[in-house]
């Protein structure tokens, strides 16, 4: 350190190594323990709210998320496409680009909270391809998924113009695993699963209040139940099968 004078003419020697001196040095590293006290203080009695006590998220693990539905070349409905990928560890958010064009040149971007997103608004006929990658708040540098792509039609909304009322069936899980069973609960009535171009796989009558359907051989993908209660109601609802 050096001597100097301040603006009441008294000498002093400043500590080089203080970061809350009168010195201008590369050295300047520590508070002094009364600095330490006094920010202290203001932390807890003046400003409490800037003290954070949770405990840092971990990092997202450092893989791409693994794209479930619909399966690469699919054919999905233009109204509403339902895109569904493998939850990531850690992650809070996904960031999923749609484009038009598979270098993904033009591309929208969405942030989804889950690990599906329905896409509306699709141009008919038009081949769509997509991939998807994850990250939280302090974790956004995790690997982008190997793109896949499918085509909106208007060929599987056959299905659903058949019709749709307020629900009064409801339909879980979804998405739903290959081989496992997914659960229909309403009325009595029918119900027809059908595959994304309109092909009837499976149809049979509700009797009671809660049915289990198994999904047992039936490949990733999109597919639609058409129910239809006692009264004739009718009502068509997607369902995502996933590995």
């Amino acid at each position: 350190s050096v001597e100097q004078t301040d603006p009441n003419g008294e000498v002093f020697r400043s500590d080089g190594s203080l970061i809350m001196g009168y010195s201008d040095d590369a050295c300047q590293a520590r508070f002094t323990p009364g600095q330490i006290a006094a920010m202290r203080a203001n932390l807890f009695d003046e400003k409490p709210e800037w003290i954070s006590q949770s405990s840092p998220q971990q990092e997202v693990a450092n893989a791409a998320p693994e794209l479930l539905a619909p399966i690469d070349g699919d054919i999905t409905p233009v109204e509403e496409t339902v895109l569904a990928w493998e939850a990531v560890a850690n992650a809070t958010h996904y960031v999923v680009e749609v484009s038009p064009i598979p270098t993904f040149g033009i591309r929208d971007e969405y942030i989804a909270a889950a690990n599906t997103l329905t896409l509306t608004g699709l141009a008919e006929e038009r081949t769509y391809y997509w991939r998807v990658s994850a990250y939280n708040a302090y974790s956004f540098c995790s690997p982008v998924s190997p793109p896949r792509s499918f085509t909106a039609s208007s060929l599987v909304n056959a299905v659903q113009q058949l019709g749709r009322a307020e629900d009064i069936f409801r339909v879980y899980p979804s998405p739903v695993r290959s081989g496992a069973a997914f659960i229909i609960e309403g009325p009595a009535g029918t119900m027809g699963l059908y595959r994304s171009d309109g092909a009837l796989l499976h149809s049979e009558r509700l009797q009671n209040t809660r049915t289990e359907v198994p999904t047992n051989g039936l490949p990733s993908g999109i597919y639609y139940l058409k129910i239809t209660a006692g009264n004739g109601t009718t009502e068509v609802h997607a369902l995502p099968v996933i590995y």
